[in-house]
């Protein structure tokens, strides 16, 4: 639906720059991340019809995307995290939910936690793998940064992980097995569906704890390796300006 309807009906030989820009216009009110995976597409197709001497030039090939402007990052207020935790107690999903809130872990990468990724003992978890989909179907395959990381345990999170029981390879699972991704969505709504705040994505657990964690004691560089981001610019997004420290600042500041 983002490609064949736009420059279906055009023969590979007459493809020209002109019809990729009018077809990424076309989708352009979808988000970076789908555009890029469009533009990704579409080069590869013709990168193939190239190699295959069906056409002369890969049409794609300098297709460039508008940088999208920085959005500051959506998380849960403290009021809606209080309502959450205490919904966790009484809700079955509940530990999964407490899970990412205290981690940070992304929704695939829980999915695929097993119990020997848990060591109480030393308090560390290490994230090994992640539930994606692949080609229609889902598979456990690497992480997002195709690298394990260490994500510390704390107390609370320790009692979280005590109480879960242990009847499956996989720490949240579904009938003795990893959870699908659908799963792992009706359980979330349902969740949600139980309280009176507004439904916010998976992923903005994600953003609440790094949000907290970024601005709390924590250096930029502990925050880079417990969510697993290859740049520390990408966990930079989660740090807040401190108006009243950068007052504190300049009053400090002298040439002699």
């Amino acid at each position: 639906k983002n490609i064949i309807p736009y420059i279906g009906s055009v023969k590979l030989e007459d493809l020209r720059p002109a019809h990729i820009e009018k077809m990424m216009n076309a989708n352009a009110h979808y988000s970076n991340t789908r555009k890029k995976k469009i533009r990704f597409l579409i080069k590869a197709i013709l990168d193939s019809a190239v190699e295959n001497g069906y056409c002369r030039k890969n049409a794609a090939a300098g297709i460039k995307l508008e940088k999208a402007p920085e959005q500051e990052v959506e998380i849960f207020p403290k009021e809606d995290i209080a309502a959450i935790l205490a919904h966790c107690r009484e809700h079955p999903f509940g530990p999964a939910i407490q899970i990412m809130l205290l981690t940070g872990m992304r929704r695939g990468e829980l999915c695929a936690l097993r119990w020997f990724d848990v060591n109480q003992a030393d308090r560390v978890i290490t994230v090994r793998h992640a539930l994606k989909r692949v080609m229609g179907h889902e598979e456990i395959g690497p992480t997002k940064g195709k690298r394990s990381r260490v994500i510390p345990i704390s107390d609370e999170l320790l009692a979280v992980l005590r109480a879960i029981p242990r009847d499956s390879e996989f720490v949240i699972s579904y009938q003795g097995h990893a959870p699908t991704l659908s799963w792992f969505r009706s359980q979330y709504d349902s969740f949600f569906r139980g309280l009176e705040i507004r439904r916010r994505t998976s992923h903005k657990l994600r953003h609440t704890f790094a949000s907290y964690l970024a601005n709390g004691t924590a250096n930029i560089r502990t925050v880079q390796e417990i969510l697993g981001h290859a740049e520390v610019t990408t966990t930079q997004k989660y740090t807040h300006v401190d108006l009243g420290g950068m007052k504190k600042a300049m009053k400090k500041l002298r040439f002699s």
